[in-house]
């Protein structure tokens, strides 16, 4: 059974593990992460519906999809046996304070007292549940994953910020087809923006949480 909290306190421990073929690697991910994001596109196609039609509820439909699809890839990880070290070993005093900060900030933003249910729906969608998904699939499985394939933290961390640009590409699909290529090339650069701060902290901390406070926090004041 994989571990939900990493081993070491000083980070990730990669030249003592064996290493697996790059090309598998990427063969896997590639297909776990398109897999990903067509399942999550005709869910929510088959949701918004549902919800009443609509932007709002595409993003709600959005919501459900991406929490059961977070408890699918924890699920996945675990059948292959690989620790997504999501929690630290311990909750020091500067996690527990951070995590006081993410909720209060969560909490008081003024869009929750503006806009209603709507808006607190949406801040749980954008702040909570869409950074738990990715930071379980990305920081978790797939950086734990790439040790496997590469030698050195520099280069795991590499590899995660390219694939979490792609993964945005998923994203897009409208915008893509519709030639915006503008919208496209302005969500990449988000991806690549988001993917060296948050691989910055998982390469740092060596477990996921505070790269899901931070993914929460950017989302908050940027989405």
């Amino acid at each position: 059974m994989p571990a939900l909290y990493p081993t070491e306190d000083t980070g990730d421990i990669i030249g003592n593990m064996k290493k697996e073929s790059k090309a598998g690697f990427f063969a896997e991910v590639l297909i776990l992460t398109a897999s990903l994001q067509f399942l999550r596109h005709i869910s929510v196609v088959s949701l918004t519906p549902l919800f009443g039609g609509g932007d709002f509820a595409a993003r709600m439909g959005n919501m459900v999809v991406m929490a059961a699809l977070a408890g699918a890839t924890a699920l996945y990880a675990r059948l292959r046996n690989i620790p997504l070290k999501f929690f630290p070993v311990k909750f020091t005093k500067s996690y527990i304070i951070y995590t006081i900060i993410f909720s209060a900030l969560l909490i008081c933003a003024p869009i929750n007292y503006i806009g209603g249910i709507r808006a607190i729906m949406l801040q749980i969608y954008g702040s909570i549940i869409t950074p738990l998904f990715e930071e379980i699939l990305f920081r978790g499985y797939i950086w734990e994953r790439s040790q496997k394939a590469f030698s050195s933290g520099k280069a795991v961390y590499s590899v995660n910020i390219a694939l979490f640009t792609l993964w945005h590409l998923g994203y897009m699909t409208t915008q893509s087809a519709s030639g915006n290529t503008m919208a496209v090339l302005t969500k990449l650069a988000a991806g690549a923006g988001y993917g060296a701060v948050l691989g910055f902290i998982r390469l740092k901390k060596g477990c996921c949480y505070p790269a899901f406070l931070t993914h929460g926090l950017l989302n908050l004041f940027m989405i």
